[in-house]
């Protein structure tokens, strides 16, 4: 559930509530952090924190697959500059 905050007291009140904040819902409560005693606004980062922890997750993950994908893509092309030499020089030898 997405709420995107009018006032401070909404934010107060939804960072009283345990259930992990959307990143919608952090930014929105940003505008009123000045009103957040400092345990809420620890909360506030470990939300933050917990996104971003996330986020470093998804593009290791992301990251691990593209490598995966450049290194076959690298064979294939080590294999097909073998066979082109390969051909070069059996053609190269016939034409002698």
């Amino acid at each position: 559930m997405h709420i995107l905050f009018t006032n401070a007291g909404d934010a107060v009140s939804r960072l009283q509530d345990p259930r992990k904040m959307s990143l919608d819902e952090i930014r929105s409560a940003l505008r009123y952090f000045e009103n957040f005693t400092p345990q809420r606004f620890s909360r506030l980062q470990a939300d933050l924190v917990e996104h971003t922890v996330d986020a470093i997750r998804d593009f290791d993950h992301k990251s691990a697959s593209l490598t995966r994908w450049l290194i076959g893509l690298t064979v294939a092309l080590v294999l097909l500059t073998g066979a082109l030499l390969f051909f070069t020089i059996k053609l190269a030898v016939m034409v002698r």
